[in-house]
């Protein structure tokens, strides 16, 4: 039996709406499924920012009216653009996180795929000050499409990444003589226990230059700094325990 999503479609008769299974909403979704893929089998980009980089995309599409700009990135775009594309989605959702446009980001002001798709000359200024609607409607794209539609593909790029992390554990023993690595399933409380929030704030999450040039650390105050969270229903957590994470420091 099918599974029913919480989700409805609109139609122009505000009191007529209809549910929809996850199956069709997968079929929908057939074409972000294809170009996710790509992000994060073809080209092994990382599942959490693939997603980002997905609803960011998506987003562009909605408010572009180019209702096809999925289908003809997928069909028409080398891995090389499509990856540099990500690169800029990326540091565009880096720079609106700090709510101050920081002066960091000025050599990299320049988007020349998003100019191209949106055929105007569009800088990261603009994106920032557009910061809250940006972080809003990309955030509900995630929780209402992408977490949904690309399910089973993150959940398969990570059990093939944790069956590569197993083998070479077990060739790193001589001899073939080891332990052989059991899966356990993480106590998110425990997580959380360990982790301290200026370390997730001290990484840079920035995109690496190609000459590999470290950049200067910023420390943004803490009323400046922006979370996206991404949940998965394989562990789950609870609101307290959320909030006491946050407001322990």
């Amino acid at each position: 039996m099918s599974s029913v999503l919480p989700t409805i479609l609109p139609y122009p008769n505000p009191n007529f709406i209809v549910t929809i299974t996850k199956e069709e909403f997968i079929l929908f979704h057939s074409v972000d499924r294809k170009l996710f893929s790509r992000l994060v089998v073809e080209l092994g980009r990382d599942t959490s920012q693939s997603i980002h980089v997905m609803a960011f995309i998506m987003w562009i599409e909605r408010k572009s009216k180019k209702c096809n700009l999925v289908e003809e990135i997928l069909q028409s775009w080398p891995n090389v653009m499509l990856s540099n594309l990500a690169d800029e989605v990326v540091v565009i959702l880096n720079c609106i996180e700090i709510s101050h446009y920081p002066n960091t980001f000025v050599g990299q002001s320049n988007l020349p795929l998003i100019q191209h798709i949106l055929c105007r000359n569009l800088t990261l200024e603009f994106f920032h000050k557009k910061r809250l609607e940006v972080i809003n409607d990309v955030t509900k794209l995630i929780n209402d499409v992408c977490v949904i539609a690309f399910e089973d593909i993150i959940e398969q790029v990570q059990y093939t990444m944790a069956i590569k992390m197993q083998q070479q554990m077990l060739y790193s023993y001589p001899n073939n003589i080891g332990m052989v690595p059991q899966q356990i399933q993480p106590d998110v409380r425990e997580i959380l226990a360990n982790l301290n929030l200026d370390d997730i704030y001290a990484c840079d999450s920035s995109i690496v230059a190609p000459n590999d040039d470290k950049r200067n650390e910023i420390k943004q105050p803490i009323d400046d700094r922006t979370i996206f969270m991404t949940f998965s229903k394989g562990y789950p957590i609870y609101e307290s325990e959320l909030r006491e994470f946050i407001t322990r420091y």
